[in-house]
């Protein structure tokens, strides 16, 4: 994973426990030209190529495209990547837990001028 610096001038940070296992939660989690279905914010996700590490992959949010990179790939684990637009630079890093048939899903973001 890509260190989120603490003190970064934004911050964000999520915790939440999904009723699904592991391999559910990746598939959705992975499955970047779908993200706009259950991020309704986000429009037009494509990815350039596999989902693995040092992939590319363009989105819009706010009217606004953003030009990504992929991290982190550790099926089942860690999903992460950076994302630049507008002279924002940011740190986008999930980590899935197991809890039983549960996932406990940790969001972690960084927002900093570039």
């Amino acid at each position: 994973m890509k260190p989120i610096n603490p003190k970064a001038p934004v911050l964000f940070r999520k915790t939440i426990i999904i009723n699904a296992n592991s391999v559910a939660v990746w598939k959705v989690l992975t499955d970047i030209g779908n993200w706009s279905s259950w991020q309704t914010d986000l429009k037009s996700p494509v990815i350039n190529g596999p989902v693995q590490e040092g992939a590319t992959f363009t989105w819009k949010s706010g009217g606004f495209k953003i030009k990504s990179e992929l991290h982190t790939v550790s099926p089942y684990v860690h999903f992460g990547w950076t994302g630049k637009s507008l002279g924002v630079y940011a740190i986008h890093n999930f980590t899935i837990t197991e809890l039983k048939s549960r996932q406990k899903f940790w969001l972690r973001r960084e927002w900093k001028a570039s």
